[in-house]
């Protein structure tokens, strides 16, 4: 994948450092899992590829969803007004992080792939 942000884009806590330092195992370990789960590597409202794959940091689960279309979504709104598109969660653009595992999964999976399954053991492979 290209690196399609600046580094004046990046939400801020994308390196998850200062107060908001969290394991990246603790994000994972609040999300709702069950033995497969399939996953959406498109937007779910304009259906296009996700660029910039992030999540909310009090969100509970996997999906991503674009940050630039979160961003774009949320913009007449106040920051504290601002939703996970997945879930409606109240979230913050300071508390969205870049997803890395999902930058790589686009990475991996073709253009022409929409939807994946992740297995419990944590493998993943095109939804049939």
């Amino acid at each position: 994948m290209d690196d399609n942000w600046s580094n004046e884009e990046i939400p801020p806590v994308k390196a998850l450092s200062g107060p908001d330092c969290v394991l990246l195992s603790e994000i994972y370990a609040k999300a709702d899992f069950i033995e497969q789960h399939p996953l959406s590597l498109t937007d779910k409202v304009t259906l296009t590829r996700l660029l910039k794959p992030c999540r909310g940091l009090f969100c509970k689960h996997f999906q991503c969803f674009d940050y630039d279309l979160y961003m774009a979504r949320n913009a007449e709104k106040t920051p504290a007004e601002y939703s996970c598109p997945v879930c409606d969660v109240v979230t913050n653009p300071t508390k969205v992080f870049i997803d890395l595992l999902w930058v790589c999964l686009l990475d991996n999976f073709q253009t022409s792939i929409s939807y994946i399954v992740l297995y419990a053991d944590a493998r993943f492979c095109p939804k049939p």
